[in-house]
């Protein structure tokens, strides 16, 4: 039986208002891989890695690994990092 991975919503509180700066992070969820347990990387979207806002701040929830046991991490989306910018 395969594990189930799920990822929450991400729950975007930390970001009010536009970010000054941003740059790439690596996906916590993926490694960095761009895919995890063969399929592309729900976290990422098999990129490898995610667009954080400055400065970079890992995700206090999950501690960065962008997961909660195997279930993707309702804080940060599975990425590790807070304040995800998407788009």
């Amino acid at each position: 039986m395969e594990p189930v991975i799920y990822l929450a919503p991400k729950i975007d509180r930390c970001m009010s208002q536009s970010p000054k700066s941003s740059a790439p992070e690596t996906c916590a969820f993926c490694k960095g891989a761009g895919e995890f347990d063969g399929r592309r990387c729900p976290a990422c979207d098999g990129r490898g890695e995610v667009n954080v806002a400055q400065p970079a701040k890992r995700c206090a929830l999950c501690n960065g690994t962008g997961r909660l046991c195997i279930r993707g991490c309702p804080a940060c989306g599975g990425t590790g990092w807070t304040a995800i910018l998407r788009g």
